[in-house]
């Protein structure tokens, strides 16, 4: 006993020789580990541990072992099941309050980390969903650092330390091959006087809901995908958002969201070591803020005077509109009212197209217009010919021979000496006809 609480002889090793599924009722008291080197509890792959308090004042607590500040151990390790519905969970100097590797539901009750902490109040390396509960961060390390998957639901969470409060990590070496981490917050509170949420590359962050606040840095910090659909996004001293210009880093903030940054300060932001990056925000035609690539095009073929131009322009491939239009020569487009643009002349012009503080460029060409033709009065129809007197027909040829075109045949001559011969003849027999009736 110490001070009418008990000390474990030993530490709580749950399901060290089997399974074993266990409720651990503190019951106003509280618990402190035994060796200063282990975890106080730790619970093994395929058993299960409840923590509850059932006491008046829920006053129960769990501590860690004297002497463990060094020790680079959690108060609680998880592998199997655990859920904590009452109860407060003091870190004090050690280096973790639970690390959890299997799946950890929390209910309510109290997390706490001093100053001399010299790790997060929870390391989730598993699945890990809070729905509620009350956390106090005072260090210079994390609140959760999460490295899997981590769903909170509720709770309130503050921390007046100038660390980030809650990470999307992906570092790999400890984890699977396949990146999956992912943060949602649905519901809570969360007040910080540093950063509140940090998403690493290639991690993921998704609000619903929930009112979250930084003091002093960002709200959200992100060189990975964030998707916000709602809750209230703030920060007093800086901007709310803002997004690293990273391959595949995306930002979608839904119009229901409220994000708000002081007099001065852009409510997102984007933040680039590159002077010539194409990486900016806006908001698309439903009022949703955007983060990524900016790219422009116009179809630049077969434009004529009069035709009017097909812009697009988009941010992380959703389309916007672009803040302002501008062209070369006035002369050749013509931005109008409503920023479409319209070709007015012949010639060469460059549109400009800015975005934020993204500018990019396109060049077009426009021709002439064809003038169409009048179908009551056509130009230069083609004569038609006359049906009745065909143009220059084209004289038949005598048949030739087949087998040699070239040369008269002998049966050829023959037919011709018997023609003359029968017209001599035909003469003669009319002359003599003639001579008789003559004579008489």
């Amino acid at each position: 006993m110490i001070d009418g609480d008990p000390k474990l002889s030993q530490d709580l090793e749950i399901g060290k020789d089997g399974v074993e599924n266990v409720v651990l009722d503190l019951n106003g008291f509280t618990l402190q580990g035994f060796t200063a080197g282990c975890e106080t509890i730790k619970i093994y792959e395929g058993s299960t541990l409840k923590i509850e308090d059932n006491s008046v004042g829920k006053t129960g607590q769990i501590i860690p072992a004297t002497g463990a500040e060094a020790v680079q151990l959690p108060l609680i390790r998880n592998d199997g099941s655990l859920t904590i519905k009452d109860g407060t969970i003091d870190q004090k100097g050690v280096y973790g309050a639970i690390i959890n590797y299997g799946t950890t539901v929390i209910e309510g009750g109290k997390f706490i980390q001093s100053e001399t902490a010299t790790w997060s109040i929870i390391d989730n390396k598993g699945n890990l969903t809070i729905n509620n509960g009350d956390f106090d961060a005072a260090a210079s390390f994390w609140m959760i650092r999460n490295e899997a998957s981590l769903t909170i639901n509720g709770g309130d969470f503050d921390s007046n330390g100038s660390a980030n409060m809650i990470g999307s990590i992906y570092e790999g070496e400890s984890l699977p091959a396949e990146n999956n981490v992912k943060t949602e917050i649905t519901k809570g509170t969360f007040n910080s006087n540093g950063g509140i949420f940090v998403v690493y590359e290639d991690t993921k962050l998704e609000i619903s809901g929930g009112d979250i606040t930084s003091v002093n840095s960002n709200a959200v910090y992100t060189s990975g995908n964030v998707e916000i659909t709602g809750g209230t996004i703030k920060s007093e001293n800086s901007s709310a958002i803002v997004v690293n210009d990273v391959d595949g880093s995306t930002l979608n903030v839904s119009a229901d969201a409220t994000i708000t940054a002081p007099e001065g300060q852009q409510a997102v932001k984007v933040n680039s070591d590159d002077a010539n990056t194409d990486f900016g925000t806006a908001t698309d035609e439903n009022g949703n803020i955007v983060a990524g690539p900016v790219e422009v095009t116009v179809e630049t073929s077969n434009i004529t005077v009069d035709d009017n131009i097909t812009l697009s322009v988009t941010v992380g491939g959703v389309k916007v509109s672009a803040d302002k239009i501008a062209v070369s020569d006035n002369n050749v487009v013509k931005v109008n009212a409503d920023n479409t643009l319209t070709a007015i002349g012949e010639g060469n012009a460059t549109i400009t197209v800015t975005v934020g503080e993204i500018e990019k460029t396109v060049n077009v060409v426009v021709a002439a217009k064809e003038e169409p033709t009048d179908p009551e009065n056509p130009t230069d129809p083609e004569e038609p010919t006359d049906p009745e007197v065909p143009t220059n027909p084209e004289e038949p040829t005598e048949p030739t021979n087949p087998e040699d075109p070239g040369i008269v045949n002998t049966g050829d001559y023959i037919y011709i000496a018997l023609s003359v011969l029968a017209l001599v003849v035909i003469a003669n027999v009319a002359y003599i006809v003639i001579k008789k009736k003559q004579n008489k």
